[in-house]
């Protein structure tokens, strides 16, 4: 396993009525075993296929509860996202949305220079913001 630590893939803002939910691979997170993408040139950065918006809990914003919920991701081999692990939880709620919506996302697997998926650790950030 890879553990992805580069610089944001991509964005994904979803304007909810009063308040915004973004989504944000950052990488970080905790150190594993595995090598990063950082020392380790050999490997690819998984790239988002396709991303479920999370949802603004509507309690959370008639409550005015706001805030960034970070997520260490596993991308399996095929680039389903195979677990996830919370690292900051501003809100019960707020993670429970980011979780469930980061769990569908798809990816195009990370690959070795030899084109062989590997599976990578990633850390998305999902942030709720009321405007």
């Amino acid at each position: 396993m890879v553990r992805y630590t580069a610089i944001a893939l991509a964005w994904i803002l979803l304007l909810l009525g009063a308040g915004t939910a973004q989504a944000q691979n950052t990488g970080g997170g905790e150190k594993k075993k595995a090598a990063t993408l950082e020392k380790n040139k050999d490997v690819t950065e998984p790239e988002p296929v396709s991303r479920v918006a999370p949802q603004y809990p509507a309690d959370a914003k008639s409550e005015k509860v706001s805030g960034e919920v970070k997520l260490d991701v596993t991308i399996d081999t095929e680039g389903s996202v195979i677990s996830v692990n919370v690292l900051t939880d501003p809100d019960a709620r707020l993670t429970q949305s980011a979780v469930e919506a980061v769990k569908q996302w798809k990816y195009k697997p990370a690959l070795t220079k030899a084109g062989r998926p590997v599976q990578v650790v990633t850390t998305v950030t999902v942030n709720f913001k009321l405007k």
